[in-house]
């Protein structure tokens, strides 16, 4: 994931600097280097979040399609993640080490409500505008009555997961803001 905070920091400073092209070789050897099978592998969908919304970033400085492209790898791999169980919402993890499908928490949703949005902005397809927008809707609406947002909209981290009962036990531990 360190990757990811990388190329926003070269982002950024492409931004200020946006003929320093030595930069644009480096977020292109970034893309060539990065493991992708490692990140999917590891099934930490709030990480594949964040790395996708790097990838977005970087199609929005370049207009390079390879970065998009890179982007809805890593969201594909985040909808694994969703489920009907609880009404919907997205898992933290998917792997054993990760603590595997046992529970949905805000960021990893919140990530993915916003990367929708981004994905939306960035395609030019209709349907796939459309495709995306709904995914943010989805996921909004199962956000907003999960139970982890409270009346001044402060988020609570995470929705516990009993699967021995096959219930939601409740919201646990709340974010300080």
């Amino acid at each position: 994931m360190e990757c990811c905070h990388t190329l926003e920091v070269l982002l950024n400073a492409l931004q200020i600097e946006p003929e320093y092209l030595d930069l644009r070789s480096v977020v292109a050897k970034m893309f060539d280097h990065q493991s992708v099978s490692g990140i999917l592998a590891s099934k930490s969908y709030d990480d594949s979040g964040w790395v996708a919304l790097s990838w977005i970033r970087a199609y929005e400085d370049t207009r390079d399609e390879k970065y998009l492209k890179r982007a809805k790898v890593f969201y594909k791999q985040i909808l694994e993640a969703w489920d009907d169980f609880c009404g919907g919402g997205l898992y933290w993890a998917g792997d054993q080490k990760g603590g595997g499908l046992l529970y949905k928490n805000a960021v990893t949703n919140e990530l993915f409500i916003y990367l929708s949005l981004k994905m939306r902005d960035n395609v030019i397809d209709l349907v796939e505008k459309n495709y995306y927008l709904n995914w943010a809707i989805k996921t909004w609406k199962w956000f907003k009555n999960s139970g982890m947002i409270i009346q001044n909209l402060t988020s609570y981290w995470v929705l516990v997961i009993n699967v021995n009962q096959w219930e939601c036990i409740g919201v646990i531990i709340k974010a300080s803001f």
